[in-house]
């Protein structure tokens, strides 16, 4: 495979656009895997690098927002922090969450769990939580075990297992409806000035926040990019929705094109009851990812004018339950902007 020489400056910056060529992409995983990997001291194959970096490319299906770009670009702030907080991870667990990103939603369908359950799909079957989640890491584990793409394959059995834990759990905590308890058991002990990495209970919640904002992590991107997300991961949602209207079903509003005016209210709703808070925390424990929080904040303000929200009228602490409201269709009634703003003429994003 042909090199990248020099490595791209822009490729150290947490506002890197990961809307490129695929193929760029993949040689910039490699880029970032083999670093990963020589700062661990593990010896691996090229050819099996290769192969393996390859072949879970190739196993991202071509959706329009859960594809080889989003598991490129969840890796990727992964191996800025890691680059820039040398020492706050083990090397386990910089080899299990790396990996683990790279592989985290393989195999997506452009379906969210709920839907799943509702078709009875054999996926939805076999697994009744975390559905696609338990999906992705049994898919990530049965290519693991193919001996030519078997990346960890010369490592010592103890741990060849603490990596593969690592990687379970990385690739679990990407289920969105996990967050909340997390978080907020998270919150208090790092606003209390609490936090240990010492304390394993506390390293676990923040590896779970951790891993939430790499996942969301178009949120924190410039304006640009962010739109573009935005757009890509609702013709996912509209993709749904339209299946379930032929089905008979209500879509939630988020999924339902004919609702399109209020996609900025629901960007207001999310960032406020979970994104600010998300990228907050993690600048608390980790002041390196600070590009992060700015750029959540600036989105959110073009969204409150995109929703003609006002500063006056913005709920100052939007509670998590609502973003959980939002996710399943549920009327908020705190929701004090909810009436006003679904009534305007708000702009189609895709417009912008």
């Amino acid at each position: 495979m042909e090199e990248l020489d020099p490595i791209p400056e822009d490729l150290w910056s947490f506002n890197f656009n990961f809307y490129q060529d695929s193929d760029y992409l993949l040689k910039l995983a490699i880029i970032m895997a083999e670093q990963v990997l020589e700062t661990c001291e593990i010896s691996v194959d090229t050819d099996t690098l290769h192969r393996f970096m390859l072949t879970v490319r190739k196993n991202y299906r071509p959706l329009a927002y859960h594809s080889w770009s989003h598991g490129f670009s969840v890796a990727h702030i992964l191996w800025l922090i890691f680059t820039q907080s040398p020492d706050t991870f083990t090397v386990n667990e910089k080899l299990g969450m790396f990996f683990g990103a790279v592989c985290h939603d393989v195999d997506h369908r452009g379906f969210n769990n709920q839907f799943l359950q509702l078709i009875k799909s054999p996926i939805g079957l076999l697994y009744q939580t975390s559905t696609m989640e338990c999906h992705h890491l049994d898919h990530t584990l049965y290519l693991l075990q193919h001996d030519d793409l078997n990346i960890f394959k010369n490592i010592e059995e103890t741990q060849h297992s603490e990596i593969m834990a690592v990687i379970k759990q990385t690739i679990l905590d990407t289920d969105i409806t996990l967050f909340t308890l997390s978080h907020m058991e998270l919150e208090p002990i790092v606003y209390a000035g609490e936090f240990d990495f010492g304390n394993e209970r506390h390293r676990k919640l923040f590896k779970h926040e951790l891993i939430t904002a790499a996942d969301l992590c178009a949120v924190a991107k410039p304006w640009n990019i962010h739109r573009q997300s935005v757009k890509k991961v609702f013709e996912e949602f509209y993709t749904q929705g339209d299946l379930e209207k032929q089905m008979g079903h209500t879509p939630i509003p988020l999924m339902d094109r004919d609702k399109k005016n209020e996609v900025p209210k629901s960007q207001v709703t999310f960032f406020s009851a979970m994104g600010i808070k998300c990228y907050g925390i993690l600048y608390e424990i980790l002041p390196c990812t600070e590009p992060l929080l700015e750029n959540a904040r600036d989105n959110l303000e073009e969204w409150k004018r995109l929703a003609g929200i006002s500063e006056n009228t913005e709920p100052k602490n939007v509670p998590m339950k609502r973003f959980e409201n939002l996710m399943h269709g549920r009327r908020d009634s705190s929701d004090e902007y909810s009436e006003s703003t679904s009534q305007n003429n708000m702009p189609d994003v895709a417009n912008e």
